[in-house]
């Protein structure tokens, strides 16, 4: 069965590895690593690919960014997440971006205009009752986005997969 792996980009990246079986998802690995800086980011991937020895995921699944009032911070998000790419598309796992909305309309029970803080606490319920995980914040994103990639098509998906590279 695949293998994908979530990221939910920040100062301290969520990551969760998630095999989807005929029974469900199955979370392998999960943890929060910080990514600040080119180093961190191989660091974070480093951690959170180990635990699959030689196996790859089939995709990674990058949540999409908010910008927000803070363009600043909205472009210190973009470059996280182009360093995550461009590493894991070198190595042969294909990408995309998807929605905050879009995964959190499949994996949450939320009012609508739901407040941040709602939607974290309830991402990490959702995690504990499914998977019995006791996880941040950023884990509970990162595992509810790579279930909602594993059990769908994603037609929410913000971009294509980029072309191989002909460099390697």
């Amino acid at each position: 069965m695949s293998i994908v792996l979530g990221l939910d980009v920040a100062a301290t990246t969520g990551y969760a590895l998630i095999r989807q079986t005929p029974t469900g998802p199955k979370v392998l690995a999960y943890g929060a690593a910080p990514a600040r800086t080119a180093a961190d980011v191989q660091n974070a991937l480093t951690m959170a690919l180990a635990v699959l020895g030689d196996e790859r995921p089939a995709r990674c699944a990058i949540e999409a960014g908010y910008c927000g009032p803070n363009v600043r911070t909205g472009l210190q998000l973009a470059e996280l997440r182009g360093r995550f790419r461009q590493l894991l598309e070198l190595a042969g796992v294909e990408c995309e971006l998807i929605a905050p909305s879009a995964w959190r309309k499949t994996q949450l029970v939320t009012p609508p205009k739901s407040k941040r803080a709602e939607l974290k606490r309830a991402a990490r319920a959702a995690v504990k009752e499914r998977f019995g995980i006791e996880a941040t914040a950023d884990e509970a994103d990162a595992v509810l986005l790579a279930c909602h990639a594993a059990s769908s098509a994603s037609p929410e998906i913000l971009s294509t997969p980029a072309p191989q590279s002909s460099l390697t």
